[in-house]
């Protein structure tokens, strides 16, 4: 009876705070901040499904008797899954597959193509400082807009997500029929429904401020087989052309991978500034949990989790630097 009743209060709690989330309005900030940490690591995705399972509200449903064979899922030949939930479930190793994959994006018009947003674009791909100035690992495009300025599709293809995540809040993946996926994140409102066919132009959300960010705008993120690829390297945002009909797609497209997740593992470059006085990061070793790590530094889980952003549930990896006061 005790489990069952702090069960309630967690569901109630949670509830009221997605609730405050989705309903913020906010103003455009061209500073915005989300979540940088590949989203691929297992525990992201786990927290991510159960978050999701607890703040399912203000979800666009499908029309009466809608049904989705996977069988029609676009580009089934290079995925071997079609997943509503989890945003990378394929876990393929890029860096290790040598070919080149030849992906046809579009025609010599670029008739498949539609800018998603027109707006400037406020913070581009790869290294940035974060918070309180350490770094951290940008895997999409930021565009500065409104909250309630509609979001395009890039390019012709079905929702496989749309949900809301706790680092991009309101967000949709499109699996397109040139290969490739794009990830929109943050909105105040969605348009679409998993399973829903869009075509290049079409709207899929209202732009917003939902997730880990601190004010109003779009990141895009454009991924092959989970794992994100340099948008700017594809789309001329200036221009808002694609810069070629066929993207040759080779390990070289993924090398930021491989020194992200260096920095991430021994942590190198977190902290490559003075910190504050009174400000202490530790080094996850084999074995310890948040809790064996809230004692040794007499804290509290709750604080780690609140400085770090992270969840009771969430597993750390031995070699993650986390922030305990």
């Amino acid at each position: 009876m005790r489990t069952y009743f702090k069960y309630i209060i967690f569901l109630f709690f949670a509830t009221l705070f997605q609730l405050n989330t989705a309903t913020a309005q906010t103003q455009p900030d061209s500073t915005a901040v989300e979540d940088s940490i590949l989203v691929t690591e297992d525990d992201e995705d786990e927290l991510e499904v159960l978050i999701d399972s607890v703040y399912n509200i203000s979800i666009p449903t499908p029309p009466p008797n809608f049904k989705f064979d996977t069988i029609h899922a676009p580009s089934s030949h290079l995925y071997n899954k079609w997943d509503t939930m989890v945003i990378d479930p394929y876990r393929e190793d890029l860096l290790a597959n040598a070919d080149t994959v030849d992906l046809i994006l579009g025609d010599s018009n670029d008739c498949f193509f539609y800018p998603p947003s027109t707006n400037n674009i406020t913070s581009g791909f790869g290294y940035r400082r974060w918070g309180r100035g350490y770094l951290k690992f940008h895997y999409g495009i930021d565009f500065g807009l409104k909250t309630g300025d509609k979001v395009y599709a890039a390019f012709d293809g079905i929702i496989r997500i749309a949900k809301f995540s706790q680092s991009y809040g309101y967000v949709v993946v499109i699996r397109h029929y040139n290969g490739i996926e794009t990830l929109y994140g943050h909105f105040s409102k969605l348009l679409v429904y998993t399973g829903q066919q869009v075509q290049a132009g079409d709207p899929i959300g209202l732009g917003g401020s939902t997730g880990w960010s601190t004010g109003s705008h779009l990141h895009l993120e454009v991924r092959y087989k989970g794992k994100p690829i340099d948008p700017s390297k594809i789309i001329a945002f200036d221009q808002k052309k694609l810069f070629c009909d066929t993207l040759h797609l080779n390990p070289e497209y993924f090398a930021h991978l491989k020194q992200a997740k260096a920095m991430y593992q021994n942590g190198k470059n977190w902290g490559a500034y003075k910190p504050k006085k009174g400000v202490l990061y530790h080094k996850v070793r084999r074995g310890e949990t948040i809790y064996k790590i809230a004692y040794k530094y007499r804290t509290t889980v709750n604080k780690i989790c609140k400085l770090n952003r992270i969840s009771k549930r969430t597993k750390l990896k031995p070699g993650r630097v986390i922030r305990v006061r």
